[in-house]
């Protein structure tokens, strides 16, 4: 129903005709919603220095790709930062690239032969294979499905695997990217959620 402004009914009959009520209705509700925002001033917010794995490299809780035309060594890379990681100290190919403390790895691995490639990288890198736990196909045993970090089931599982070795998990790598997201791998904000 049309509503009548106040110069068409200057006396209205009914709360809900009064155009002043309705707009202050709105209002109001809206201030209720507002308050719902998850909302602060930048003044209210603390700022903290970045926490680093690797000092000015990889920034400690935080989405980190390596992307790189196919044989360009980013998986040898990858075995490098397992290395420095396990072991906690200077990484002797780059100095000044010292993570923050030892802690273990978790490689989630679709792509390179676990035996003839990714355990050959570890062992040149130097880490501490102790501390480095690989997640792959190959390696199922109790008739699941495949890993996938999209699975309520699997993340759970990652996180019980996490409590095991006290929290210490200092990097995991996904080889190659796009089996963490859902649909198209090159949405970057897809990948950030997975």
């Amino acid at each position: 129903p049309q509503r009548l402004s106040p110069t068409e009914h200057p006396h209205p009959r009914t709360k809900w005709d009064d155009l002043t009520y309705v707009e202050q209705l709105d209002k109001n509700e809206r201030l209720k919603e507002a308050a719902k925002l998850p909302i602060r001033t930048a003044e209210a917010i603390q700022a903290m220095p970045k926490s680093w794995l690797i000092k000015d490299w990889i920034e400690q809780r935080q989405l980190t790709l390596i992307a790189g035309l196919p044989d360009a060594g980013k998986s040898t890379f990858t075995c490098a930062l397992a290395a420095a990681v396990t072991r906690g100290r200077n990484y002797s190919l780059f100095p000044g690239f010292a993570p923050g403390g030892a802690g273990h790895v978790i490689f989630i691995c679709r792509e390179d032969d676990i035996q003839t490639s990714l355990k050959a990288r570890l062992l040149a890198a130097g880490a501490d294979m102790s501390k480095v736990a690989i997640i792959s196909d190959e390696f199922g045993e109790h008739g699941d499905t495949p890993f996938n970090i999209n699975s309520e089931r699997d993340r759970a599982r990652l996180l019980g695997y996490s409590e095991s070795i006290n929290h210490c998990v200092g990097m995991i790598v996904l080889d190659p990217v796009y089996q963490a997201v859902d649909g198209d791998f090159n949405n970057d904000y897809k990948a950030r959620v997975a």
